[in-house]
């Protein structure tokens, strides 16, 4: 399995040098909008380590912040 995915990355590398050697630049899209608010949520410092206990802490705090907060309370207009 290891060898076909390092076969895969190998040919992607060849492949993305061969397009910058003759002038092709990889293709790019930009997304703009108006009047977009975005809050998140998110977990600093040991929370933010991706490990198994994290995950189940970060998910059962979540889990008891959705059941608590009103129906209407996430999507009120910013």
């Amino acid at each position: 399995m290891v060898g076909v995915i390092l076969h895969f990355l190998q040919h992607l590398s060849h492949a993305l040098g061969v397009q910058c050697r003759v002038g092709i630049a990889p293709s790019t899209v930009e997304v703009r909008f108006q009047d977009l608010h975005i809050q998140a949520k998110v977990f600093v410092g040991a929370r933010a380590l991706p490990s198994v206990l994290n995950s189940y802490r970060n998910f059962f705090e979540v889990s008891v912040q959705q059941q608590s907060a009103s129906p209407g309370s996430l999507l009120e207009p910013a």
